[in-house]
Protein backbone atom coordinates (compact mmCIF):
# COMPACT_ATOMS: atom_id res chain seq x y z
CA UNK A 1 0.00 0.00 0.00
CA UNK A 2 2.43 2.23 0.83
CA UNK A 3 4.16 2.29 -3.24
CA UNK A 4 0.57 2.99 -4.41
CA UNK A 5 0.21 5.55 -1.97
CA UNK A 6 3.60 7.13 -3.41
CA UNK A 7 2.59 7.05 -6.45
CA UNK A 8 -0.90 8.04 -6.54
CA UNK A 9 -0.08 12.22 -6.93
CA UNK A 10 1.83 10.96 -10.17
CA UNK A 11 -0.91 8.89 -11.62
CA UNK A 12 -3.54 11.58 -10.56
CA UNK A 13 -1.63 14.22 -12.23
CA UNK A 14 -1.55 11.81 -15.33
CA UNK A 15 -5.28 11.32 -15.53
CA UNK A 16 -6.02 14.67 -14.72
CA UNK A 17 -5.12 15.86 -17.97
CA UNK A 18 -7.62 13.86 -19.92
CA UNK A 19 -11.44 13.98 -19.21
CA UNK A 20 -13.20 10.81 -18.50
CA UNK A 21 -14.47 9.61 -21.77
CA UNK A 22 -10.93 9.50 -23.06
CA UNK A 23 -9.06 7.80 -19.61
CA UNK A 24 -9.14 3.80 -20.97
CA UNK A 25 -8.27 0.75 -18.25
CA UNK A 26 -7.51 -2.59 -20.02
CA UNK A 27 -7.45 -5.88 -17.77
CA UNK A 28 -7.33 -9.37 -18.14
CA UNK A 29 -9.61 -12.12 -15.98
CA UNK A 30 -9.72 -15.84 -16.07
CA UNK A 31 -12.72 -17.39 -16.84
CA UNK A 32 -12.89 -21.02 -15.46
CA UNK A 33 -16.20 -21.77 -17.28
CA UNK A 34 -15.99 -25.74 -16.81
CA UNK A 35 -15.21 -25.32 -12.88
CA UNK A 36 -18.37 -26.98 -11.31
CA UNK A 37 -19.98 -24.76 -8.27
CA UNK A 38 -18.70 -26.24 -4.77
CA UNK A 39 -20.02 -23.47 -2.69
CA UNK A 40 -23.22 -21.07 -2.46
CA UNK A 41 -25.47 -22.20 -4.67
CA UNK A 42 -24.29 -26.43 -4.84
CA UNK A 43 -25.95 -28.33 -1.84
CA UNK A 44 -23.12 -30.34 -2.26
CA UNK A 45 -19.66 -31.24 -3.79
CA UNK A 46 -19.83 -34.22 -6.11
CA UNK A 47 -17.39 -36.81 -4.73
CA UNK A 48 -14.81 -38.53 -6.62
CA UNK A 49 -14.64 -36.13 -9.30
CA UNK A 50 -11.57 -34.29 -10.54
CA UNK A 51 -11.90 -30.23 -10.72
CA UNK A 52 -11.78 -29.36 -14.35
CA UNK A 53 -9.60 -26.35 -14.79
CA UNK A 54 -10.26 -25.57 -18.11
CA UNK A 55 -10.29 -21.49 -18.74
CA UNK A 56 -10.30 -18.85 -21.18
CA UNK A 57 -8.77 -15.66 -20.78
CA UNK A 58 -10.97 -12.65 -21.49
CA UNK A 59 -9.65 -8.99 -22.09
CA UNK A 60 -11.88 -6.12 -21.21
CA UNK A 61 -11.51 -2.68 -21.50
CA UNK A 62 -13.86 0.86 -21.34
CA UNK A 63 -13.30 4.53 -20.49
CA UNK A 64 -14.12 5.79 -17.19
CA UNK A 65 -17.53 7.33 -17.87
CA UNK A 66 -18.22 3.65 -19.09
CA UNK A 67 -19.51 5.25 -22.11
CA UNK A 68 -17.44 3.24 -24.48
CA UNK A 69 -16.10 -0.73 -24.08
CA UNK A 70 -14.33 -2.05 -26.28
CA UNK A 71 -15.08 -5.37 -27.73
CA UNK A 72 -14.17 -8.27 -25.92
CA UNK A 73 -10.98 -10.42 -26.89
CA UNK A 74 -11.41 -13.69 -25.65
CA UNK A 75 -7.74 -15.91 -25.22
CA UNK A 76 -7.96 -20.01 -26.08
CA UNK A 77 -6.58 -22.75 -25.97
CA UNK A 78 -7.29 -24.04 -29.61
CA UNK A 79 -7.15 -22.31 -32.79
CA UNK A 80 -10.15 -23.88 -34.04
CA UNK A 81 -12.55 -24.52 -31.47
CA UNK A 82 -15.36 -26.85 -32.18
CA UNK A 83 -17.69 -24.37 -31.21
CA UNK A 84 -16.35 -22.32 -33.70
CA UNK A 85 -17.20 -24.86 -36.28
CA UNK A 86 -19.48 -23.45 -39.27
CA UNK A 87 -19.54 -20.09 -37.75
CA UNK A 88 -17.91 -16.65 -39.38
CA UNK A 89 -15.65 -15.42 -36.51
CA UNK A 90 -15.89 -11.71 -37.98
CA UNK A 91 -19.71 -11.97 -36.41
CA UNK A 92 -18.82 -12.66 -33.27
CA UNK A 93 -18.23 -9.52 -31.52
CA UNK A 94 -15.18 -10.70 -30.23
CA UNK A 95 -11.66 -11.12 -31.39
CA UNK A 96 -10.17 -14.36 -30.61
CA UNK A 97 -6.21 -15.71 -29.88
CA UNK A 98 -4.96 -18.90 -29.40
CA UNK A 99 -1.88 -20.12 -27.49
CA UNK A 100 -1.08 -23.22 -25.07
CA UNK A 101 -2.01 -22.14 -21.65
CA UNK A 102 -4.87 -19.34 -22.86
CA UNK A 103 -3.34 -16.72 -20.95
CA UNK A 104 -2.25 -12.74 -22.31
CA UNK A 105 1.07 -13.62 -24.11
CA UNK A 106 3.21 -10.43 -25.45
CA UNK A 107 2.41 -11.26 -29.35
CA UNK A 108 -1.44 -11.32 -28.32
CA UNK A 109 -0.95 -8.13 -25.99
CA UNK A 110 0.92 -6.21 -29.19
CA UNK A 111 -1.85 -7.00 -31.60
CA UNK A 112 -4.89 -5.89 -29.01
CA UNK A 113 -2.94 -2.53 -28.53
CA UNK A 114 -2.27 -1.84 -32.19
CA UNK A 115 -5.66 -2.39 -32.87
CA UNK A 116 -6.84 -0.02 -29.83
CA UNK A 117 -4.74 2.59 -31.23
CA UNK A 118 -6.48 2.04 -34.82
CA UNK A 119 -9.97 2.17 -32.78
CA UNK A 120 -8.86 5.58 -31.34
CA UNK A 121 -7.83 7.37 -34.72
CA UNK A 122 -8.30 11.15 -34.38
CA UNK A 123 -8.48 11.15 -30.60
CA UNK A 124 -6.05 11.13 -27.54
CA UNK A 125 -6.29 8.57 -24.98
CA UNK A 126 -5.00 7.59 -21.87
CA UNK A 127 -4.49 3.92 -21.29
CA UNK A 128 -4.08 2.54 -17.77
CA UNK A 129 -2.60 -1.20 -17.83
CA UNK A 130 -1.14 -3.15 -14.60
CA UNK A 131 2.37 -4.47 -14.58
CA UNK A 132 2.11 -8.27 -15.97
CA UNK A 133 4.56 -10.59 -17.98
CA UNK A 134 2.10 -10.48 -20.93
CA UNK A 135 2.49 -6.75 -21.49
CA UNK A 136 5.15 -5.47 -23.11
CA UNK A 137 7.32 -2.47 -21.76
CA UNK A 138 7.54 0.77 -23.62
CA UNK A 139 11.04 0.45 -24.24
CA UNK A 140 10.51 -2.30 -26.40
CA UNK A 141 7.93 -0.78 -28.37
CA UNK A 142 10.35 1.82 -29.16
CA UNK A 143 13.01 -0.79 -29.89
CA UNK A 144 10.31 -2.66 -32.21
CA UNK A 145 9.53 1.44 -34.07
CA UNK A 146 6.18 0.65 -32.77
CA UNK A 147 4.51 4.38 -32.67
CA UNK A 148 1.07 4.95 -30.81
CA UNK A 149 -0.04 8.36 -32.68
CA UNK A 150 -3.69 8.03 -30.64
CA UNK A 151 -2.73 6.65 -26.78
CA UNK A 152 -0.29 7.52 -24.46
CA UNK A 153 0.44 4.03 -22.18
CA UNK A 154 0.53 4.33 -18.57
CA UNK A 155 1.44 1.09 -16.49
CA UNK A 156 0.65 1.71 -13.28
CA UNK A 157 2.96 0.46 -10.17
CA UNK A 158 3.47 -3.10 -8.64
CA UNK A 159 1.74 -4.04 -5.97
Amino acid sequence: MEVVGAALPDIRAVVDAYTKKDVFNMDETGLCWHLQADNLMATHQLEGRNINKERITLVICANSDSSQKISLTIIGKHLNPRCFKGINRDTLGARYHANAKAWMTQNVFRLWLLDFDRRMQGRQVLLLLDNCLGHIPLEEFAEMNVVFRNTRIFYLPPT
